[in-house]
């Protein structure tokens, strides 16, 4: 997937949801490595959309191409569950 794809299906998600509101909070690097040309985060998003709240746990991987850190891969989690399980953001 292309950066102009997810921003794609991003807006989509959030317009068909009529998302109002997004918070991202708890921001970490669990692991960064200039000489494995790797990096791992996780952070919390939380907000509003219609009349519903959500709130996810997320997880991703970057590598470094160049001098730039690009998105390897991403695992959007309900709270207290962990990467694979199966869980996805709803339309995306």
């Amino acid at each position: 997937m292309t950066r102009d794809m997810l921003y794609a299906a991003a807006r989509q998600a959030i317009e068909g949801h009529k998302v109002t509101d997004i918070r991202i909070t708890k921001f970490h690097v669990e692991e960064l490595s200039r000489a494995n040309r790797f990096a791992k985060t996780s952070f919390l998003i939380s907000g509003s959309a219609g009349d519903f709240n959500f709130f996810y746990r997320v997880e991703t991987d970057f590598v470094l191409e160049g001098d730039a850190w690009k998105l390897k891969d991403d695992a959007i989690l309900q709270p207290g569950r962990k990467s694979g399980s199966g869980d996805s953001l709803p339309g995306i």
